[in-house]
């Protein structure tokens, strides 16, 4: 397979989907479906309604939006992003060289738009906060808060534990990236008692929304982060720090993650993850800034022979790889309007 050199939104399917939901969002009607109608219309014709959209008038308007215009967006992005079954027909219609490269002028007034500067922005350290989902209430999952104890030791077993099923894989699998397999398919340290952090956007952690593989929670509790010490980070800004990471800290992932990653990005061949507990060694812990997100997820990036997939990490998360780093404070609770899909703090404590 050969990569899209591309390292801007449009080379990404999230990206790719952000300019459409953004530019739907200020100029409606240039929908990928006929009017009236379940036809998608022809790559052809979906770039010419594209072009016919994009006066100088809406992308002024894009340049200018409050970041109202780009949450909705985004928050469409990053639901709609699946890594076990192919691209919906959204994202296949989008990935059409001719629809993406329409596409362009968008990326190019999203890119100098004020409201959303800090999407390319290191961490913010003193406004970080570890967001607990739940379908109900007062549950016990989510009343102790989160701590920052024993972390190198479950990076330990989270390691040995993905060796362990890599090495299961090679032996129980098909060879053939088209088989009917599937299995993990995050590259994060999922389920390892790790925790990850978020910044807020008018006081509200972006956590609380852009959640890839988002499930029905209605509730949910915050704790902002205090930190006893300034910690070392690595920043993913974009394609290129992303493979710098893996590159630097490889686990091969072949045989655990080969039918999915094939399916959901036409990964073939070798394939590599960081490999989070040699992470750790170097640095305290590694963010995804939301540029970052929306050029790396869900693509498949080379890295010399092998490839990459960046899949399940969320936009400006953070994961904290080191014992004794933080300290959270502040709780809080959190409600859902699910006809208005929007959070609201419901009381402290």
């Amino acid at each position: 397979m050969t990569e899209d050199s591309s390292e801007g939104l449009v080379g990404g399917p999230r990206g790719r989907r952000l300019c459409y939901e953004v530019l739907e969002g200020v100029s409606p009607g240039h929908r990928l479906y006929a009017p009236g109608t379940f036809r998608a219309l022809t790559p052809s014709e979906i770039a010419g309604r594209i072009g016919e959209a994009l006066t100088s008038d809406v992308l002024t308007v894009i340049e200018t939006s409050a970041w109202d215009g780009f949450q909705a967006a985004l928050a469409t992005v990053v639901d709609s992003a699946m890594y076990w079954q192919p691209p919906d027909d959204d994202d296949q219609l989008l990935a059409d060289h001719d629809v993406a490269y329409a596409l362009v002028p968008v990326e190019e007034a999203i890119r100098v738009a004020t409201a959303v500067q800090w999407w390319r922005e290191d961490v913010l350290l003193d406004d970080q906060y570890v967001v607990d989902h739940v379908i109900e209430p007062n549950t016990e999952e989510i009343e102790d808060p989160p701590t920052a104890i024993g972390i190198r030791s479950n990076l330990e077993e989270w390691r040995s534990t993905s060796l362990e099923e890599e090495a299961k894989a090679v032996k129980e699998r098909s060879a053939d990236p088209s088989a009917a397999w599937s299995g993990h398919w995050w590259s994060t340290p999922a389920f390892s008692g790790v925790r990850s952090s978020t910044r807020s956007i008018h006081g509200e952690p972006i956590g609380l929304t852009l959640v890839e593989d988002r499930m029905d929670w209605h509730h949910a509790r915050t704790w902002k982060l205090e930190f006893r010490r300034s910690p070392k980070v690595f920043e993913v800004s974009g394609p290129d720090r992303y493979r710098e990471l893996v590159s630097r800290f490889p686990m091969e992932v072949t045989a655990s993650r080969r039918h999915d990653w094939f399916r959901a990005a036409g990964a073939m061949g070798s394939l590599l993850m960081p490999d989070w507990r040699a992470v750790a060694d170097d640095f305290d812990g590694v963010h995804l800034t939301t540029w970052g997100y929306l050029t790396c997820a869900g693509r498949a990036l080379a890295i010399e022979d092998a490839w990459a997939v960046m899949a399940g990490l969320c936009p400006e998360e953070t994961y904290w790889l080191a014992d004794d780093l933080f300290v959270a404070a502040e709780p809080a609770r959190w409600e859902l309007d699910p006809e208005a899909e929007t959070w609201s703090m419901a009381r402290q404590g």
